[in-house]
C-alpha cells in the first residue's frame, strides 16, 4: 500500500514542520517519502509567467507558446490549441495578471489558484487533478500533499481508498488537520519576520483568512482523519503528537495486520 497524506490548516499553523516531521518518522522507521504541494504548482506556473515578462515574449509569440505549453504540462492539462487559447484567456484577462511584472507573493498565488479553477477556465478540480497526478506517480509509500484548500481538494485525496478504488487500489488517502489559535499564528508570523509577513497586524492576518481559498480550511479539517492542535513553544510536545498520528495511521496503513485486512 501507499498512502497520500493532505495536510490542511490556517496559515502559520506548522504543516510545514508537521510534515518534516513526519520525514523523519518515516526515515526513522525504513520507509519511504516525498512531498508535493498546490503551491509548488503555483510557484511553478508563476515562474513561467516571469520568464515570459521578462523577456518581453507575448502570448501569440512563439516562445510565448512554448511557456504556455510548459504552463499546461505543470498542470496536467492536456496540450490542445483550445486548452493553449482558454489558458492565455485566463492568465491575461482583467481578472489575471495583464502584461505587467508577475512577482512570486502570496496575493499571486491566491489569485492564481482562483482563476485557474474558475468554471470559465479549467473548473474547480484543476490543481486538485494537478497535485493528485503528480502524487500517484512518485515511486515512494508516502506522498505528502501539503495547501488542501478547496473542497475540491478534500473530494480528490478521498477516491484514494485503498482496495475500493479500481484504478489506484494501491493508494490510500489521509488528510491531516493542523491547526493553532489565530494569535499564536500571528505571534508566529511576526517573530519569524519572512517577506510580507513582518509587522503583520490582527486585520491584515484576519483578511488572509477571509481569502476565497481559505475559507474552507476549518469546514475540511473537521472531517479530517486527525486533528493537531499546535499551540506550542517548543518542537518536542509537537513532535510527540505527530509521532503518534504516524503509528496510529501510516503504519497501519503500511504494515496492516489480520485485524485491518
Amino acid at each position: 500500500m501507499r498512502i497520500i497524506l493532505g495536510h490542511v490548516g490556517e496559515i502559520r499553523a506548522g504543516k510545514g514542520t508537521v510534515g518534516d516531521l513526519i520525514d523523519l518518522w518515516l526515515k526513522e522507521n525504513g520507509f519511504t517519502g516525498a512531498r508535493e504541494s498546490f503551491g509548488g504548482i503555483l510557484r511553478e506556473t508563476l515562474g513561467r509567467l516571469q520568464m515570459l515578462r521578462q523577456n518581453g515574449w507575448t502570448a501569440n509569440g512563439g516562445l510565448g507558446l512554448c511557456i504556455l505549453r510548459e504552463i499546461l504540462s505543470i498542470w496536467s492539462i492536456e496540450n490542445t490549441d483550445s486548452n493553449l487559447f482558454l489558458l492565455a484567456k485566463t492568465l491575461f484577462s482583467d481578472k489575471g495578471y495583464g502584461y505587467g511584472h508577475v512577482e512570486t507573493n502570496r496575493h499571486n498565488l491566491q489569485k492564481l489558484a482562483q482563476i485557474m479553477v474558475e468554471p470559465d477556465a479549467f473548473g474547480p478540480y484543476a490543481l486538485a487533478h494537478a497535485v493528485a497526478q503528480r502524487a500517484i506517480k512518485r515511486p515512494v509509500q508516502v506522498i505528502q500533499l501539503d495547501g488542501v484548500r478547496w473542497l475540491e481538494d478534500e473530494e480528490t485525496i478521498r477516491t484514494f481508498t485503498g482496495y475500493r478504488n479500481e484504478e489506484h487500489p494501491d493508494i490510500f488517502g489521509i488528510i491531516l488537520y493542523t491547526t493553532a489559535d489565530f494569535y499564536v499564528r500571528l505571534k508566529r508570523a511576526n517573530e519569524r519576520k519572512r517577506e510580507g509577513e513582518a509587522g503583520l497586524t490582527e486585520e491584515q492576518a484576519r483578511r488572509d483568512e477571509e481569502q476565497k481559498n481559505e475559507i474552507y480550511i476549518p469546514q475540511i479539517g473537521s472531517r479530517a482523519d486527525w486533528k493537531i492542535v499546535n499551540n506550542y513553544d517548543t518542537l518536542e510536545p509537537l513532535k510527540e503528537d505527530v509521532y503518534k498520528f504516524c503509528e496510529m495511521f501510516i503504519r497501519t496503513v503500511l504494515e496492516p495486520n489480520d485485524s485491518y485486512i
